[in-house]
């Protein structure tokens, strides 16, 4: 008796190629999405380039930016090590 798609050579071989596609789909999904939240943080201006801004527009003196400068580029040095 023929079942519907059941055994012999044409059988369900398809079915674990097909969990296999869906699992590697929910992965690259789940990738995706923690990689977007996680950038958005990064994104945008840096601290130097927000200074630099201020500074033209006046809102801080020159004493003032060389000293905020040099504790951010400090903060980054040691934030590397």
């Amino acid at each position: 008796m023929h079942m519907m798609g059941g055994g012999g050579p044409g059988g369900f071989w398809w079915m674990p190629v097909m969990m296999g596609v869906y699992v590697l789909i929910l992965i690259i999904l789940a990738v995706v999405l923690i990689r977007s939240f996680t950038k958005g943080s990064g994104k945008g201006k840096s601290a130097i380039d927000i200074l630099n801004e201020q500074l033209a527009r006046g809102e801080i003196s020159e004493e003032d930016y060389d000293r905020l400068k040099a504790k951010i580029l400090d903060s980054e040095r040691r934030d590397r090590q």
